[in-house]
């Protein structure tokens, strides 16, 4: 028998004799063949891999990896994971691994990135979608949760119970999540006659605390603090409680992006949630649109966040 008719008998291709295909196949079972799908891949001009960068494996990343993973798996495709830790030289080197051959696309999902780089993107054969980040008239695809709409949510919650002394404190000033954030708190405010708090964590639970005691020992402390993330929002409590107050007796706290340890923490935390693994989902969705031309390069997809109040707001106490 011929390499090519056994070849056809185990591509199920219909070219040959129902027994010989059987025969053949019998034989490959016995000698426990296993066929190549990498080389049928490459023999179709495609690697069968999506290429996903994300910053570390932390809760919201991992979410995002599964559901990346999940999506690509049901089409049949394998992911390749790299993280960079913030490592600009790191994420242009991956950048140019997965451009040189090793994916059919990919999925860049960092809390912040260089502008300039990602332009470049924009020429690239190998499509790209980035994940939460804003890439304002770029011809870069993207699927991003609502921060917008998630934020007013929070804030509207503080002011509806009560509130006239809300602070804000702001997430890294070069990532469009944390500006999207602060700008729906700064709209939230001035629509209700209320001044603004702003004050810089960066994101980090360390410097939360700090500015958080900052405000509280000053004149006129708040009676409520909006985090633009949950870790944030954990050094805003730690502050609280340091101060020798509480929440939300005292001071009512409000966190953003609803992490596994909001829910567990005492007391649980009332946040956005964003919805990290759908967004991985959609990410990896959109990128095989792209690939298999159902999309258009440069579109962009919104899914919603959702307000979850759960124990640290209340209405201002009377003491403050």
């Amino acid at each position: 028998m011929s390499v090519m008719t056994a070849s056809r008998a185990l591509n199920d291709s219909g070219r040959i004799a129902r027994d010989t295909q059987r025969r053949v196949q019998e034989a490959a079972a016995r000698l426990g063949y296993v066929p190549n799908a990498s080389a049928r891949r490459l023999k179709g001009g495609r690697t069968g891999v999506l290429g996903l960068i994300v910053h570390d494996l932390a809760p919201m990343f991992a979410e995002m990896a599964n559901g990346a993973s999940e999506a690509a798996s049901e089409s049949g495709l394998d992911v390749l994971l790299y993280t960079t830790r913030s490592n600009p030289g790191r994420e242009r080197e991956r950048v140019a691994m997965v451009r040189g051959g090793l994916a059919d696309g990919l999925i860049i999902a960092l809390p912040r990135s260089d502008d300039a780089y990602l332009c470049s993107l924009e020429s690239s054969a190998v499509p790209v979608v980035l994940i939460n980040h804003y890439a304002e008239g770029k011809r870069l695809s993207a699927v991003r949760g609502d921060n917008y709409f998630g934020a007013r949510a929070a804030a509207e919650h503080l002011v509806g119970l009560g509130h006239r002394r809300i602070a804000f404190l702001s997430g890294d000033p070069l990532s469009g999540q944390s500006t999207e954030r602060q700008r729906a708190y700064s709209d939230v405010m001035r629509e209700a006659g209320l001044p603004e708090r702003v004050v810089h964590a960066n994101f980090l639970q360390r410097r939360a605390f700090e500015v958080t005691r900052e405000l509280l020992e000053g004149p006129n402390p708040p009676t409520a603090v909006f985090a633009a993330n949950d870790y944030s929002a954990y050094g805003a409590i730690d502050a609280v409680k340091d101060a020798g107050l509480r929440v939300p007796d005292d001071v009512s706290v409000v966190g953003f992006d609803d992490v596994p340890a909001s829910a567990q923490m005492h007391p649980a935390l009332t946040t956005v949630r964003h919805p990290f693994h759908d967004l991985g989902v959609e990410a990896a969705k959109l990128l095989l649109d792209l690939l298999a031309g159902r999309a258009e390069p440069g579109t962009v997809r919104e899914l919603p966040s959702t307000l979850i109040v759960r124990a640290s707001t209340a209405p201002p106490g009377a003491s403050r």
